[in-house]
């Protein structure tokens, strides 16, 4: 079993803190539509994972712990991007759609 030291809990938990705090974040303004503000959260969780791999994180305890609490807040992330974009494709094809008629319309006219 893997043990982590004192202090490296505490630098781990604080990353694994921020790390799911940004993918709540994403998934909060993907559900309003809010794709910019998914963008810039997902810039600064690249960081966060960057900096988490690079301490050593993915072979902590702690880590392991918190795993499917986090495989579980990006599997929710996906799930909502999904859905958001065949909300768009949907969208895009009613515009598509309503372009087409306007022109067979003034074809006629």
């Amino acid at each position: 079993m893997i043990t982590d030291t004192a202090e490296q809990v505490s630098l781990f938990s604080s990353g694994l803190d921020e790390l799911e705090s940004l993918l709540a974040g994403q998934i909060a303004a993907a559900k309003q539509g809010n794709m910019n503000e998914v963008g810039i959260l997902n810039a600064r969780a690249d960081v966060v994972v960057e900096q988490l791999i690079r301490a050593g994180v993915l072979a902590s305890a702690e880590f392991q712990r918190r795993q499917e609490r986090l495989q579980k807040l990006y599997d929710d992330l996906q799930m909502v991007l999904s859905a958001q974009k065949s909300e768009t494709a949907e969208n895009l094809s009613r515009i598509h759609k309503g372009r087409q008629t306007i022109e067979v319309y003034r074809s006629s006219v």
